[in-house]
């Protein structure tokens, strides 16, 4: 079982990927979004994040604005 950990962690450092790449856990533009963010600093990551996290709430709100409205009822009936 070590044996097998130590030839995982030997391939990663060789192929200077992450386990979750190696395992096809993630494609090949999260894996680089990944080395990126782990070479910044905490401040940096920090700011990452927050604007990550703006984009994820101006998608949601988008997606939302672009949802058709149901129309309501005004009480009153269109003739047939």
């Amino acid at each position: 079982m070590v044996e097998n950990a130590l030839n995982i962690n030997g391939t990663i450092h060789y192929f200077n990927v992450s386990t979750d790449y190696l395992l096809c856990q993630i494609d090949d533009q999260s894996e680089k979004v990944l080395r990126s963010f782990y070479q910044l600093d905490e401040d940096n990551k920090d700011i990452i994040i927050g604007k990550i996290k703006e984009c994820i709430k101006e998608q949601r709100y988008e997606s939302v604005a672009a949802d058709p409205m149901p129309l309501k009822k005004t009480g009153t009936d269109s003739p047939k």
